[in-house]
């Protein structure tokens, strides 16, 4: 098995000597606002005819994120996921420790 801390190979012991990762209990992640390379999500993704469309939709609604030929929404933060899933219709329980979606049901709407 491979290990990798920022695109470097390092062995087993180096890996496991590395402060703990993350976990809810420790309060929000540190990278939930941090801006990252736009990464690509396919769950997301709307139908490649559909690109130019939802391109203005959520930038409209104040999300503006650019979809790939595919129809990918090219994601640069968590927080930009977030708000793009939740105006999708995705309902967060706990946007923060992880953003967790589940099923919308009716009391959601109400």
């Amino acid at each position: 098995m491979k290990y990798k801390v920022n695109n470097r190979t390092v062995s087993r012991e180096e890996f496991l000597s590395l402060p703990r990762r993350w976990s809810p209990d420790d309060g929000p992640p540190p990278n939930i606002e941090s801006e990252h390379e736009p990464r690509p999500s396919n769950a997301l993704g709307v139908l490649p005819h559909q690109r130019a469309a939802a391109d203005e939709y959520y930038s409209k609604e104040g999300c503006p994120v650019k979809h790939d030929k595919w129809g990918r929404p090219m994601f640069t933060s968590r927080r930009q996921k977030i708000k793009y899933a939740t105006i999708s219709g995705f309902v967060f329980t706990d946007e923060v420790a992880g953003g967790r979606s589940r099923t919308p049901k009716v009391e959601d709407f109400a």
